[in-house]
């Protein structure tokens, strides 16, 4: 397992966890909007982390009720069943920047949607064919 597959594995999913427990007792009614939207489904989202550009891991993060079931390391799959069809996006993101976020854990535990703010910057979303 290469540092940064020890980090998504180690450090990114227990933080989503913590945060989405977080997000859930705060804001309930968003949860419930999101997951009647997309329903019961296992929805599967992208991650691709860059150093200098140069991409240095691939994950899919499966979802199952906005909760995070597992994450595949080396393999970018992602597929959302959304009411308008099925869509691939992932996440782009420099490491020096995804570090930071994980740092800033209870800023996103806080006020999940300002945290996102300070990042929003240092984010790509992008889709596959």
């Amino acid at each position: 397992m290469s540092e940064i597959d020890s980090i998504v594995q180690n450090r990114l999913l227990p933080m989503y966890k913590r945060v989405f427990a977080a997000v859930k007792e705060k804001h309930p009614h968003l949860i419930g909007f999101i997951n009647t939207l997309l329903g019961n489904n296992e929805q599967r989202m992208g991650l691709q982390i860059t150093e200098h550009g140069k991409i240095i891991g691939e994950y899919t993060i499966f979802y199952e009720n906005m909760g995070v079931n597992k994450i595949d390391m080396g393999v970018l799959h992602p597929e959302i069943h959304a009411p308008f069809g099925v869509i691939k996006p992932y996440v782009a993101i420099e490491k020096s920047a995804f570090l930071k976020m994980l740092d800033d854990e209870q800023s996103f535990i806080d006020d999940p949607f300002k945290a996102k703010m300070k990042y929003i910057s240092d984010i790509t979303v992008k889709f596959l064919r």
